[in-house]
This record gives structure tokens, sequence and C-alpha cells, in this order.
């Protein structure tokens, strides 16, 4: 082994942006912002975080 990781989360990074919005729209921000940065981070999660078969 080289020391690699093959499925690291970083080799596949994504960025969102939200107008307007600052660090604490999780919180107290537009709600149609608040959902679509959780369907992103379900959708991340699904993918690399699925249990081994």
């Amino acid at each position: 082994m080289n020391g690699e990781c093959p499925s690291a989360p970083w080799e596949s990074e994504e960025s969102a942006r939200f107008p307007g919005e600052n660090h604490e729209m999780s919180r107290s921000g537009k709600p149609k912002y608040r959902m679509e940065r959780l369907r992103l981070i379900v959708r991340w999660m699904a993918k690399h975080l699925q249990a081994p078969s």
C-alpha cells in the first residue's frame, strides 16, 4: 500500500454558494437555502459514508 486513501472525501470536493447568506445560515438563513444545504449534506453522506458490503 502506498499510504493513499482511495476513497478520500476531499478528492471530490464540492462547494456551494448561497447569495446574501453568512455563517449563520444553518440557523437563521432563508428556508430555501437551508433546505438546499441539507440536501447537499445528505447527498454527500450517501455518497461517502456508505457501509461496506
